[in-house]
């Protein structure tokens, strides 16, 4: 459960930039003179408001807390390592290859049991 605090501490920042961006740009749809130009921007700059602190900070972290292992789903989560997804996953596809040509080379990881 310590992905949670991380990723948001990780996006945080971007995030609450992206967010910044578009409330500003959103509220100078405000200014212009059409009526539901400016109910649109309002509703947008509200909408880009809501979404970065309530969403973001309450309930998208509630929700990830409250599904536990199901967050995890199809992959399965690490300790079910014996499921066929996460088998196909231990499995890498690496390019190589020059300006004329790839070649595919699959790799496979030995798993950690």
């Amino acid at each position: 459960m310590d992905a949670i605090p991380e990723g948001l501490a990780r996006t945080a920042g971007l995030i609450t930039s992206a967010a910044a961006i578009m409330i500003v740009v959103f509220a100078a749809f405000t200014f212009g003179n059409f009526l539901v130009v400016k109910m649109i921007g309002f509703t947008l700059a509200v909408a880009v408001f809501i979404d970065a602190t309530l969403v973001r900070i309450v309930i998208g972290p509630a929700l990830l807390r409250i599904a536990g292992d199901w967050n995890w789903w199809p992959g399965g989560s690490p300790r079910h390592a014996g499921h066929p997804w996460q088998r196909a996953a231990n499995n890498v596809c690496v390019i190589r290859g020059s300006t004329n040509s790839a070649v595919a080379v699959l790799v496979s990881r030995k798993s950690k049991n």
